[in-house]
């Protein structure tokens, strides 16, 4: 029978080991495990099913699947992407196995998050609206025009200096430093 489990490695156990005791004369008794490779295991004893279908992490950790079943979980490898670059007299060459992204998003999982993200920007954008309509008019009941809008003040004087005159006086002039290099020698 076909075991999977969601992890990569899993090893199930289903009786423990007994480490041995030489001082009471008792020898070790090794216990019963089954092992997953690559989210997959193969039971073929009729004992070990029956125990695996008992066990309490059957349904939880790992589920029963027919033989030619496909696997229902999406895993990752266990061994990582690599990056492969050749060094051609010592500068960096074109990436030979360039490592790709997996997104671990099934086409259905992008399509409900794409529509969730468009019910959001929807949402956001009704209550947008809904603040400048009541900003505008509010405006509107004090009687103010586009002509009667205070004017925005900035911090630029309309010359066209960029600093306003205030604040150049207000930084301190230091003298230049009068020779830039190295001390003269100290005759002793």
């Amino acid at each position: 029978m076909k075991f999977i489990s969601k992890n990569s490695n899993l090893r199930v156990i289903l009786s423990p080991s007994i480490q041995a005791e030489p001082l009471a004369g008792r020898a070790a008794i090794r216990g019963l495990f089954v092992k997953f490779e690559d989210g997959v295991a193969n039971v073929v004893d009729d004992q070990i099913i029956d125990m695996m279908l008992k066990h309490p992490a059957y349904n939880v950790d790992f589920i029963c699947a027919e033989e030619g079943a496909k696997d229902p979980y999406l895993r990752r490898s266990v061994e990582p992407e690599h990056n492969v670059v050749n060094i051609e007299y010592g500068h960096v060459g074109k990436n030979v196995n360039p490592a790709t992204a997996l997104t671990g998003l099934t086409p259905e999982l992008k399509k409900v998050l794409s529509d969730m993200a468009v019910g959001m920007a929807q949402k956001m954008t009704e209550e947008a609206l809904k603040e400048f309509k009541a900003q505008i008019l509010e405006g509107m009941k004090r009687g103010a025009t586009p002509e009667s809008a205070p004017a925005v003040e900035t911090d630029t004087p309309p010359t066209g200096t960029g600093i306003a005159p205030q604040i150049a006086n207000a930084i301190p002039e230091y003298p230049a430093p009068k020779r830039m290099g190295r001390p003269p020698k100290i005759k002793s």
